[in-house]
């Protein structure tokens, strides 16, 4: 683990930066295995020595990051011993000892010496720095320099450098104006800044970094060792690199880029021309403009660029030779063998020198020209001989296919290609031409660079291609295509498309001239039939005698486009970029495209409003953006659009379609016909129904504040309907319909709602899943004999009523303060099954008709009466014949009572004879 720690801590050390009155320290953490340590904590114990001497020591206690990353600020720590603040940085060397502890102690992670930064640290104490004016202006020195060893400060110059030593060449210091020099031995001139060991910033406002850096031009950069930037605005890093020429740019290791604005880049490079580029190692580019890049790699010519390694090279360095290198690819072993794999040569030639004709056994291998001769020409040790053969038969080399009879053709033409078959004896067939091509059954060409292709083409000229079945071209430069083409009436074609059947009928379907003219010979004006046809003249004259087309015009608002023929009194001034298609019959200044970029077409429109649009018969777009479309259609308002008859679109961004309509809102949609325009200010959008411009309506009217009406053009609610038509079980009826009226359906009017199915009644289904109706007024139902039909008596009644049993309940989807009252369902069921109804829903829920009750509970208070009518009749009996029995009673009583009288006398009487 030590040697890893080692390793990043001491590559991290070099990038110290100053954190306030601290020095910020960054490094990595990984463990032994090179795999970082990421959140954990960790101790980092930092000890500076001035020398040997301990003279402060601190601890910190970092997490790493996800990235194994620690950043602390050294002199911030947990401080063991010593002042950090008291370091004397000024003398002696100071170094800095790293321990760090993952878990298992402390580490050495090795001793690292401090360079410019803490010196930095020390001369940013301003006690530490004395103002000197050594005759060039005031400027700063670090206190106690001694001046021998100086040369006079600069003006606002400033000076942390160490002058020299006895027996040592003393650096000039921060000598130049506004200059600075820091470090060792090292020189500031004018502007420049010069850090490090006797490095030399001599030019003006040039940089010298490093170790015996030179930055002796103006602008010039000089970093690294050994470095000189000698050269205008000049940059040289690295190790004894050199740049001298202006703008130029070494870097690496002992590079020299001489060459203006030239580069040097890698081991032991040179870039000497202009504008070059020399990288790799032990490359040199020598032309201007030139790029060498590789191993021992020379780009010598002009604009050669050069890759690889231990090339050919060569080449004029200033001048564009045709046969010098342009690009090559070397892959030569050293200096003394040398060789290219490709090389391009400024002629376009593409050669591969080292490339063996034994090498090439890849199918996708390119092949050289040695190869192809010695496998494929007619000469070759092919077994299989193919493609063409180089010949000359007297007018110097060309190319036939290998195989060919040559009784069969012409002598072939200087660099002339011969890819046609012929199988006649002839002495004309073939590229008989220089440079010619001819291509399939018996073609010639025989002019200079003509050009056969096809079956019994013949190309005679210089420049001519003759393509198809039988055509010639004999014309200078020219082209033709087809079959069999007219050759003979013009000298001077340029193309033709021949539709000829044979020799001896040929025709032309097409025909360019050299002046231009494009006719169509055999395109008879019958068979101009087809509406996408192209016409001819004598079509054109034959069917119309007027001129056609736009001319350009100005009539004092710049050019506009109108119509060929147009009487200028009958328009008003065209605008500029205009275009009028339209017809005037009459005197106007008004009529046509008016308006700047704006068009018109039809019958005396007037396209007035700049980038405005009129189409039709008399319409009309005089406002900006306007577009007007149809009959008498006017377009006034900014960006506005009427379309249609009558149309009116005054206000802006206003629509107005359809007949008669007006739209003078701004921002307003009006469409249909003759709609009521006086209604209000704030439409947003209307749909007319009217019928002239005495009976303006609207069919639906909505305003900005979002009110909607139907039947009424001032709606108080956000859908308000207004109408007459009553409701009733009639297609057609009612103000509002819900549904389909060959279906189930909800009719509205003003005061009716009735639900319908195709025609007829259906139920009316109110909180159906739950929840009370309630009713303000009477509910009354439709009961007329009119409206019923198979009437027979009720068969439930009182013992119906009786088998009925009320219950009182709660419902399970709602809350109740009371219980509710009713029936259930299922109990009404079994007993008068027409009062349950079944909904169509999932669980089939059963519903009682409590209004069809009502003529049961009647039935049932009428059977009942009839009961208590029989109960009375008995009762009233049964009252007579009490009534009779006490009467009989009393008559009985009064006779027992005169019995007893009687008794009593006679017992008197016998008592009185006793």
């Amino acid at each position: 683990m030590k040697t890893k720690y080692l390793f990043l801590i001491i590559f991290i050390n070099t990038c110290f930066v100053l954190a306030q009155n601290g020095i910020n320290y960054k490094a990595l953490i990984k463990d032994n295995s090179g795999n970082v340590v990421a959140n954990q904590n960790i101790t980092v114990q930092f000890t500076i020595l001035q020398g040997a001497v301990n003279v402060y020591q601190e601890t910190h206690n970092p997490t790493t990051d996800a990235n194994g990353i620690i950043i602390v600020n050294i002199g911030e720590g947990t401080v063991y011993s010593g002042d950090y603040n008291t370091i004397n940085w000024e003398i002696d060397a100071h170094f800095l000892n790293v321990l760090i502890d993952t878990g298992s102690g402390l580490t050495d992670m090795g001793t690292t010496q401090f360079m410019a930064v803490p010196y930095a640290l020390s001369a940013a104490n301003v006690s530490g720095l004395e103002a000197l004016d050594e005759g060039n202006g005031v400027g700063y020195r670090l206190k106690g320099s001694n001046p021998i060893y100086y040369g006079n400060i600069g003006d606002r110059a400033v000076d942390l450098s160490y002058g020299g030593d006895t027996g040592y060449d003393a650096g000039q210091g921060a000598v130049g104006t506004g200059s600075v020099a820091m470090g060792q031995y090292t020189t500031a001139n004018v502007g420049s800044v010069a850090m490090g060991y006797g490095s030399s910033a001599t030019g003006q406002y040039a940089t010298a970094m490093g170790s015996n850096t030179i930055a002796s031009g103006p602008f010039s950069v000089a970093m690294g060792e050994a470095s000189t930037a000698s050269g205008i605005s000049a940059t040289a890093m690295g190790y004894n690199t050199a740049a001298s020429g202006q703008a130029a740019t070494a870097m690496g290791f002992e590079t020299e880029a001489s060459g203006e604005n030239s580069t040097a880049l890698g081991n032991a490079t040179n870039a000497i021309g202009e504008n070059s580029l020399a990288a790799g190692e032990l490359t040199l580019a020598i032309g201007k403009t030139s790029t060498a890049i590789g191993n021992g790699i020379n780009a010598n010519g002009l604009l050669t660029t050069a890759i690889g390694r231990f090339n050919l090279g060569g080449g004029d360095p200033t001048t564009w030779v045709e046969t010098d290198p342009l690009f090559e690819i070397g892959n030569g072993s050293s200096f003394g063998a040398k060789a290219n794999a490709l090389t391009v040569l400024k002629n376009g030639t593409i050669i591969a020198p080292s490339f063996d004709i034994s090498e090439i056994t890849d199918n996708k291998a390119l092949i050289t020209k040695e190869y192809a001769d010695a496998n494929y020409s007619g000469g070759g040790s092919g077994t299989n001989p193919s493609g063409l053969e180089a010949i000359d038969e007297g007018n110097g080399i060309g190319w036939r296919l290998i195989g060919s009879n040559l009784d069969n053709y012409g002598n072939i033409g200087l660099n002339a290609k011969d890819l046609s078959y012929s199988d006649f004896t002839s002495s004309i067939y073939g590229a008989t031409g220089d440079y010619a091509i001819s291509m399939g059954y018996l073609t010639t060409a025989s002019g200079l660079r003509s050009t056969a292709i096809g079956s019994v083409t013949t190309a005679s000229v210089s420049n001519s291609t003759a393509m198809g079945y039988g055509t010639i071209a004999d014309d200078l430069n020219s082209l033709v295509i087809g079959t069999f083409n007219d050759n003979i009436n013009s000298t001077t074609t340029l193309f033709q498309v021949g539709n000829g059947t044979d020799i001896s009928d040929k025709s032309n379907a097409f025909v360019i001239e050299k002046n231009g003219i494009i006719t169509a010979p055999s395109f008879d004006i019958a068979e101009i039939t087809d509406a996408k046809a192209l016409i001819t003249k004598e079509y054109l004259e034959a069917n119309t005698s007027e001129a056609s087309g736009l001319e350009a015009i100005d009539e004092g608002n710049g050019v506009g486009w109108r119509l060929v023929g147009s009487n200028p009194a009958n328009y008003g001034n065209i605008g500029s970029n205009a275009v009028d298609l339209s017809y005037s019959f009459y005197a106007s200044n008004t009529n046509g495209a008016l308006g700047d970029n704006s068009f018109s077409i039809g019958n005396e429109p007037s396209a007035i409003g700049n980038n405005s649009i009129a189409m039709g018969t008399y319409a009309n777009a005089s406002g900006y953006n306007s577009m007007a479309f149809g009959f008498s259609s006017d377009a006034i308002g900014e960006n506005s659009v009427a379309l249609g008859l009558f149309a009116n679109a005054s206000a802006s961004n206003s629509i107005a379609i359809g007949y008669g309509t007006i739209a003078d809102d701004n921002n307003s949609t009006v469409i249909g016909n003759w709609n009521d325009a006086t209604i209000s200010s704030q439409t947003l959008f209307q749909v007319g129904n009217g019928t002239g411009s005495a009976n303006r309506s609207n069919a639906l009217t909505v305003l900005k504040n979002g009110n909607t009406g139907i039947g009424t053009t001032s709606p108080a609610v956000k859908l308000h309907i207004d109408g007459t038509n009553d409701a009733n079980l009639a297609d057609g009826t009612g103000l509002l319909v819900i549904g389909k009226e060959n279906n189930f359906n909800l009719v509205f009017d003003e005061n009716e709602i009735s639900a319908r199915y195709n025609g007829s009644s259906t139920a009316l289904l109110l909180q159906q899943h739950g929840g009370n109706v309630a009713v303000g007024g009477t509910v009354v139902h439709s009961s007329d004999r009119r409206l019923k039909k198979d009437i027979e008596d009720l068969n439930y009644g009182l013992s119906e009523i009786l088998a009925l049993s009320p219950k009182a309940y709660n419902w399970k989807n709602r809350e109740q303060d009371y219980k509710s009252m009713g029936l259930i369902a299922q109990e009404v069921q079994s007993v008068i099954k027409e009062l349950v109804h079944t909904a169509d829903d999932e669980n089939k829920t059963l519903s009682v008709s409590y209004t069809e009750l009502i003529p049961v509970l009647i039935k049932a208070i009428q059977e009942q009466q009839v009961i208590i009518e029989s109960q009375k009749l008995t009762i009233s009996a049964q009252e007579q014949t009490n009534t009779e029995q006490s009467d009989l009673l009393q008559v009985l009583l009064d006779r027992v009572e005169a019995l007893e009288k009687n008794t009593v006398l006679l017992s008197k009487q016998v008592l009185a004879k006793n």
